[in-house]
């Protein structure tokens, strides 16, 4: 769907009906004045793009999305890992910068390796395959996802309930 200027469009995966699943994800592409791609080529790709986002799972489209403070937490997390294993602090930062990279790649749609084509980064698919187009935003949400799940002892409830019934 074309929405302004803008590409929107959606997956949904585990389709219980039309439109219903258990995952669902939204990509929004934006067409640069010079776009050679056409708006067909480029919502192939976004479908394409918006399955990806509920396979794969990433956090932000590109890097500078990514908060720094998530960013320090990470790295705080490789240097002391790396220290852990016996590194010097200076070799610590060097694993620590390897790692972050890794972490880029991970968390950052743009970096991922394309679910369709592992050989070719996100990137460079959107390059090849919609000249012109760049990558807005994207949506994903997972029923159940950031629910927490009471954790019980059924055996200590099962006493408790017998110790009150007895009365």
């Amino acid at each position: 769907r074309l929405s302004g200027s803008s590409l929107i469009a959606t997956y949904v995966h585990g389709k219980i009906e039309p439109d219903i699943g258990r995952i669902a994800s939204v990509v929004a592409l934006s067409p640069a004045a010079d776009a050679s791609a056409s708006a067909d080529n480029a919502l192939a790709l976004a479908k394409d793009l918006a399955m990806h986002a509920c396979a794969v799972k990433p956090l932000y489209v590109r890097e500078s999305d990514v908060p720094q403070a998530v960013l320090d937490a990470e790295r705080a997390i490789y240097v002391e890992k790396a220290i852990a294993d016996g590194k010097n602090p200076d070799r610590a930062d060097k694993v620590a910068d390897k790692s972050m990279k890794k972490y880029a790649e991970d968390i950052c749609l743009l970096n991922q390796k394309f679910v369709k084509d592992m050989s070719k980064t996100v990137s460079a698919v959107l390059k090849s395959d919609a000249k012109g187009w760049s990558l807005e935003n994207f949506g994903r949400i997972e029923v159940g996802e950031g629910m927490e799940k009471a954790s019980t002892d059924f055996a200590a409830e099962v006493a408790k309930t017998v110790a009150d019934s007895a009365k």
